[in-house]
């Protein structure tokens, strides 16, 4: 008994722009394929790209600290 497939359900943000990263990467490091091996080479895209992708939709918190706090007063 098979079962159907419900609907695909769309992926996350993160999710679409780390594997569009990672095969990126794949491109453009392609001759490093031969010297690591398929298998190795696949592993570190990956985490690649999920490093890269960990502080893309991320706000820099002490950027946002400095600018509110008030300068310190002399005297």
């Amino acid at each position: 008994m098979a079962k159907a497939k419900k609907d695909a359900k769309p992926r996350a943000p993160h999710l679409s722009s780390r594997q569009q990263i990672q095969e990126k990467l794949e491109q453009v490091l392609a001759d490093l394929k031969p010297s690591l091996g398929e298998k190795k080479f696949k592993r570190r895209m990956k985490k690649a790209g999920k490093l890269i992708s960990s502080g893309l939709g991320k706000k820099l918190k002490a950027n946002r600290v400095e600018a509110e706090a008030p300068a310190p007063a002399e005297g």
